[in-house]
């Protein structure tokens, strides 16, 4: 997307976490905020330079295996009593706004990576503060779902990394209430950089001429099927934030239940943008529900993630449930295979794959799947 819209006279901008850090593409200007130095005392590590003087610090101490990598990540969470732009996502708002008082008289192309509410949860206390401890309570799915295998849970090690978590088995409860509160103050963060960028660009008499997505690549478990982090087929890890504001009358405000994917992004923009699609896009221009939330659209979506020993999960989401095959790739033996019935379970909790009520479904559900990959 950033090349193509280089291409049709538009100015890039990259800013923050985009291609997960790297300056793919080509850009007219790329601001790096991952050097920026953090506040004094601040023990989460996040900027480069500090995981680099970790790492050497480690090292100078012989740490190995998981004792390193937890000394080099520092905390899992973090509420310093400091100011917004203390904090990298909020460091680099305040570059983004900059930026667009320049760019306020021409087309621009503007990505703004935040990194929050990803790990490490860090957030200034203000926004801890909105979430009392006594309010915060585990999931009530605070188990593995019934009947699923083994292949379709981790053991987010992803998690482990950071120092006060345990090697193997649960985070204490306390813990846990940290780190969901963490999550919860990480998102009312970056909500209140949105907050900035939307209201720079009323300032700069650019909100009714500029086309807004909001969007994640992923989900997050906060224990819920007792595990954290994402890495799996599950809804909750899927299933991503996706809003997109677009100038003109003809749009409706409001929500949609139709299946959408993140492929739908570069052909919608192109669209929105009155350019051709690229003929290479795989995705459906979402301008149709955009002005009719109710239109017909497709009735699945797709997903896959990758377990150990070469076994490929592959899922198709429907809007009656949520089909799972875990295949290896080599020989094409499908070694596990999940059905949850979003109607009466949309939480996931009871894997229903064997039941014969629900054979003809899961039959269709597959067929679909091996059309799409090919197989």
């Amino acid at each position: 997307m950033t090349q193509f819209f280089g291409q049709n006279g538009y100015t890039t901008i990259g800013i923050g976490k985009v291609y997960h850090d790297e300056k793919w593409g080509e850009w007219d200007e790329w601001i790096d905020t991952y050097n920026m130095s953090g506040i004094n005392g601040y023990q989460a590590l996040e900027t480069q330079a500090q995981i680099e003087a970790a790492s050497r610090e480690a090292r100078a101490k012989g740490l190995k295996g998981k004792a390193f990598r937890q000394y080099t990540k520092g905390p899992a969470y973090e509420s310093a009593d400091a100011p917004d732009s203390a904090y990298h996502d909020g460091a680099m708002t305040d570059l983004a706004i900059a930026k667009l008082k320049e760019l306020s008289d021409s087309p621009f192309y503007m990505v703004v990576g935040y990194k929050k509410p990803h790990l490490p949860f860090v957030a200034p206390k203000k926004y801890w503060d909105l979430y009392p401890v006594e309010t915060v309570a585990l999931p009530e799915n605070y188990y593995l779902p019934e009947g699923s295998p083994k292949i379709a849970h981790m053991t987010w090690g992803e998690l482990r990394a950071y120092s006060g978590i345990p090697e193997a088995g649960d985070v204490d409860t306390a813990t846990a209430i940290d780190l969901i509160r963490g999550y919860y103050a990480s998102i009312s963060f970056v909500d209140a950089q949105v907050g900035r960028l939307m209201h720079a660009l009323e300032e700069e008499g650019l909100v009714d001429n500029t086309i807004v997505v909001l969007w994640g690549d992923h989900g997050w478990k906060l224990g819920e099927h007792r595990m954290w982090c994402k890495h799996t087929n599950y809804e909750i890890d899927t299933r991503v934030p996706f809003l997109i504001k677009a100038p003109g009358a003809a749009f409706k405000v409001g929500t949609t239940d139709a299946l959408v994917e993140l492929l739908d992004l570069f052909p919608t923009l192109s669209e929105l943008a009155g350019l051709p699609v690229p003929e290479q896009c795989e995705g459906t221009s979402l301008v149709p529900l955009l002005e009719d939330p109710e239109a017909e659209w497709h009735e699945l979506a797709y997903s896959q993630f990758p377990r150990w020993g070469g076994v490929m999960g592959y899922s198709v989401k429907s809007h009656e449930g949520r089909y799972t095959e875990w295949l290896d790739e080599k020989s094409g033996e499908i070694k596990a295979r999940e059905y949850y019935d979003h109607r009466i379970d949309p939480d996931e909790n009871l894997n229903r794959v064997d039941l014969p009520e629900y054979a003809e479904t899961i039959a269709a559900l597959s067929a679909a799947m091996r059309k799409v990959r090919g197989g």
